[in-house]
């Protein structure tokens, strides 16, 4: 609680701001990379949440620059 944001790690910091963002009462929040810097169980984790809220009602707006593979042998 006492270190200063720019102290904490990258997934540290992410969840961080993540946390301030989802405490604010706006009905949308907009979310630039949320999974970056965050494992595959935190990133599963966030995506739950996000999930919750958007059922709640809340308009979740991302920008994920992750590239899939959609089909097999690609």
């Amino acid at each position: 609680m006492k270190s200063r944001i720019a102290s904490l790690s990258k997934g540290e910091r992410k969840r961080t701001l993540l946390a301030l963002g989802l405490m604010t009462p706006h009905p949308l929040l907009l979310l630039d990379e949320p999974f970056d810097g965050l494992d595959l169980r935190q990133t599963r984790d966030v995506m739950d949440l996000l999930k919750q809220h958007a059922a709640k009602g809340r308009t979740l707006m991302l920008s994920i620059h992750q590239l899939v593979r959609c089909r097999p042998g690609l």
